[in-house]
């Protein structure tokens, strides 16, 4: 009797057989749903970000199926290929000690002036910016904006803000001015990022009034 239990060949295959073929099929199974994790889609127009160990690898925009290694060795984010966004510039932290409020800038001469500025960006190299950049576009474009107005105003005097007229500055003007030193700027710092658009309203650069008088 325990001779022919002990046969697996022709009377049957033992326990201990079955169980382990069993826990093969399961890793296996276990393996293969791990692997298909890693599979997402893109529709046209996105483009994915893959992070490898939680670092910055690789872009990819091929329309359709791809695949990274799965989490936890890689994980991706689906982004648009050219996300955009606007900022005002000149409510940015003002400078430390200076005693000025954040919107505002000292021209050459000491005078002080009001800022405000719309800066319309898009991230026009998505690779370049997740490499390089730690903050967030806004808050980036929002920083960098506000060095260069007062980068801008730093070198002019108030008789050229407001060409003799204490009341009104052409704000437009310095919106042309300020726009090439912003660009500089994030390009130096290899950002990504592109200023497509830098407008300022009528009332948007401003003398305080202790300034006109």
């Amino acid at each position: 009797m325990s001779g022919w239990l002990g046969k697996t060949g022709k009377q049957g295959q033992s326990p201990h057989g079955s169980a382990r073929q069993a826990l093969i099929f399961v890793l296996l199974a276990v393996a293969a749903a791990w692997l298909m994790s890693g599979l997402f889609v893109l529709q046209s127009g996105q483009q994915a970000a893959i992070f490898r160990l939680g670092q910055f690898h690789r872009m990819t925009a091929h329309v359709g199926l791809n695949w990274a290694l799965p989490y936890p060795i890689e994980s991706h984010e689906v982004l648009k290929l050219a996300e955009t966004g606007s900022v005002v510039i000149g409510d940015a932290p003002s400078v430390p000690h200076s005693g000025l409020r954040a919107e505002q800038m000292m021209t050459a001469d000491g005078s002080i002036v009001e800022v405000h500025l719309l800066a319309q960006y898009r991230i026009r190299n998505m690779s370049q910016y997740l490499l390089h950049q730690a903050e967030e576009a806004e808050a980036l474009v929002k920083l960098a904006g506000a060095h260069a107005v007062r980068a801008v105003l730093g070198g002019m005097r108030l008789n050229e803000l407001t060409a003799g007229d204490a009341q009104k500055v052409d704000a437009q003007a310095i919106a042309r001015r300020v726009r090439p030193v912003l660009q500089a700027a994030l390009d130096a710092g290899q950002s990504g990022i592109e200023i497509t658009g830098l407008s300022a309203a009528g009332n948007a650069i401003r003398l305080p009034k202790a300034v006109q008088a």
